[in-house]
């Protein structure tokens, strides 16, 4: 995460319950800078997983609170689950405002399903937040609309996919370059940091999307001990003569179609 100075200030947090507040979890700490990590928590996701590892690796140095995103209501459809999903993204807001800086961790599909309601709230939690970095675990690259596939389902009547190749065009637009453009004009107002998971994506973020303050980071967060111990399970796993490792090789499906291919001989 990029560096950044911070006033550390001291102010209550509320313990709320029900639909109208956000639920978070906070970590025990002395007088630290105050981070908000926003992010699936208790989920069975590799989100919610590298949150646990990343709030683990910063509680030396920040006073971590764990913003869970819920994800019955966010990823929900219904008129009415949306509502209370945008109500719970405002309710994070809120709370966001008091600490010294933010962190969202950023898969698309876990501020909602339809690509408006994705974009709208992150716009709301970019805009609450006094300084923040984004973390993108997937990037989307927009490429240029083919327009030659389009009018040709046009032209055969094939509407539907047409409609699907406009609007999986318009998704990736709105996710990739739309939050780009956000971002970048967010910099110029506050400190905005970017982090992706490989060199790749750091070239497309600066040299594509124009974007300062870009870091690229592996995804695991393991120190000294944590690896020394996968180590010595590892060999531990391997030696073990209970433990039985086969291979199953597959017949040749090319060999296998050939039989098929020969006639019967009468």
């Amino acid at each position: 995460m990029a560096t950044l100075e911070f006033n550390a200030s001291r102010s209550s947090l509320r313990f709320e319950r029900g639909l109208e507040a956000s639920r978070y979890r906070p970590a025990d700490s002395a007088c630290r800078p105050r981070l908000a990590v926003i992010s699936t928590y208790n989920d069975l996701c590799g989100i919610a997983a590298y949150t646990r590892s990343l709030e683990k690796q910063l509680a030396d140095m920040f006073d971590v609170t764990v913003f869970d995103l819920d994800q019955y209501l966010l990823r929900g459809t219904h008129r009415r689950v949306r509502r209370f999903a945008d109500r719970h993204i405002r309710d994070i807001c809120r709370e966001i405002r008091e600490f010294d800086a933010v962190n969202l961790q950023l898969e698309h599909g876990t501020l909602g399903q339809a690509r408006r309601d994705i974009y709208r709230r992150f716009c709301w939690i970019l805009r609450a937040a006094p300084r923040i970095s984004v973390t993108f675990h997937t990037i989307f690259v927009n490429e240029a609309f083919d327009y030659r596939t389009y009018l040709t389902n046009i032209l055969k009547l094939n509407f539907i996919k047409a409609s699907v190749l406009q609007s999986n065009y318009q998704r990736t637009q709105l996710l990739s370059t739309v939050i780009a453009k956000r971002l970048r004009r967010a910099q110029r107002f506050k400190p905005v940091s970017v982090i992706v998971h490989t060199r790749r994506d750091h070239a497309h973020m600066k040299y594509v999307y124009g974007l300062r303050n870009v870091a690229d980071h592996p995804l695991s967060f393991l120190d000294t001990a944590d690896a020394e111990a996968v180590r010595r399970t590892l060999v531990r796993v391997v030696n073990d003569p209970t433990i039985k490792v086969s291979l199953a090789v597959p017949a040749d499906p090319t060999r296998s179609r050939r039989r098929r291919q020969v006639p019967q001989q009468r």
